[in-house]
């Protein structure tokens, strides 16, 4: 089994985080993506979030009809920050011998270094870097990390064997602050999200002024 590995706040989810995930799965042709919504994510500001229970409603919504997305509550169920080495390592003991892929945006795994126990995860994991055309910037590893890193046209491999790819995505131009500031001013989300998740966002306004 091949599986993708999607964490994040999801605050909220929305259709570049879809679209992004269903073209990872093509390119790497995953038998199935695993959407993690972060309980307390070490480098955001928790105040800003909306509650959990919220941020999983809205991932389970958008999902739900795709036949290859599967929602995780491993970080919800988990006391204190969801840092992501715990995540992999729960999900390398629970798919035992499945080709495992960590999904992060180019951003930040240009950040990689400050991480928590960053090095492990090479180790651990594949990991799969969204790349957005042209993606040049990309294609260099934080200077931290060079000498355990072999180059080829695609990524790179890391001395454990595991594979660092860069795939590049669709830019969609929406983002969770965008979305969230469009609902404090009453603007229509219309578009930007799945019906089902504007219908939990607008109805119960998550996001009203001093959230």
């Amino acid at each position: 089994m091949r599986a993708g590995l999607f964490g994040g706040t999801f605050n909220p989810i929305h259709l570049g985080h879809l679209r992004a995930a269903e073209e990872i799965c093509e390119a790497l042709t995953l038998d199935r993506m695993v959407f993690i919504p972060a309980n307390i994510p070490p480098h955001k500001e928790g105040h800003e979030l909306a509650a959990p229970t919220v941020r999983e409603r809205c991932v389970a919504a958008a999902i739900s009809e795709n036949p290859l997305f599967e929602l995780s509550r491993v970080e919800l169920d988990r006391e204190g920050p969801s840092y992501s080495i715990d995540t992999i390592k729960h999900f390398v003991a629970e798919y035992s011998g499945a080709e495992l892929w960590f999904i992060v945006g180019e951003d930040a795994f240009a950040e990689i270094g400050s991480w928590y126990q960053f090095k492990e995860l090479f180790s651990l994991v594949n990991i799969a870097v969204m790349s957005r055309p042209p993606g040049i910037k990309a294609h260099i590893l934080p200077s931290i990390m060079e000498e355990e890193f072999f180059a080829e046209e695609w990524g790179y491999i890391h001395s454990s064997g595991n594979a660092v790819r860069f795939v590049s995505v669709t830019p969609l131009d929406i983002s969770s602050t965008a979305i969230r500031e469009a609902i404090r001013a009453g603007r229509s989300i219309r578009y930007l999200v799945p019906e089902t998740v504007r219908e939990i966002l607008e109805k119960e306004d998550h996001f009203g002024p001093g959230e």
